[in-house]
């Protein structure tokens, strides 16, 4: 996975399948019960606040779901999804009543386009694990996430993520004020986290291509 999709669905991913990171208590305590495998991905939605240096960028952000079988001839799939701005009236105010910060936040959502597609895949997981079929599945990002409005400054990279699994449970933190700088721990690090968040003059060019 490309270190920028650590910034934001593999922290969900791994609260969701088990892993604590350093994602709060009570939030853990909450999804206890959730099972992505049933929820309803309409009502599925994430939020990323930033640096000033970086922009989200919802609407060019596209996920690879990877779902395999045993037994399967033709091996791995690996499925685009693509994601956009989430624009809830009430998100903003939600969110900023969990968290100590300020400041600008991006939602993202599955994109209509892709909607059906994420739930044929869902419906499939629950199918073999119905049957007992062993299997494994992923999803990491592959592109859009973000872009940098400047190259990447020395010192912190703070970013908050925030998760809405569905209406029952409402908005919870995942993580807060997490540097990500404490995932790049070589240059070769570095030089991945710049690949996964070009510059965004670049970025614009490679999503109109």
């Amino acid at each position: 996975m490309r270190l920028i999709g650590l910034i934001f669905i593999a922290f969900s991913a791994a609260l969701l399948s088990g892993c604590s990171w350093d994602v709060p208590i009570a939030t853990q305590w909450k999804l206890r019960a959730f099972d992505m495998g049933t929820a309803d991905l309409t009502k599925l939605r994430f939020a990323l606040r930033t640096p000033e240096w970086a922009a989200p960028t919802p609407d060019k952000t596209v996920l690879v779901t990877t779902l395999a079988s045993e037994g399967e001839k033709d091996g791995e799939r690996n499925v685009e999804i693509h994601l956009h701005r989430a624009a809830y009236a009430k998100d903003a105010e939600d969110i900023a009543n969990l968290s100590q910060k300020t400041g600008p936040l991006d939602v993202y959502e599955i994109a209509p386009r892709d909607l059906a597609t994420a739930q044929a895949l869902q419906a499939e997981a629950r199918k073999l694990k119905a049957e007992g079929r062993h299997g494994h599945n992923g999803v990491k990002v592959d592109r859009g996430l973000a872009c940098r409005k400047a190259n990447v400054p020395d010192g912190a990279i703070p970013i908050d993520v925030f998760i809405h699994p569905d209406d029952e449970i409402g908005w919870l933190p995942l993580l807060e004020n997490y540097d990500v700088r404490a995932l790049l721990k070589t240059p070769e690090d570095l030089r991945k986290f710049e690949e996964g968040a070009p510059l965004c003059d670049k970025h614009a060019q490679r999503a109109s291509r």
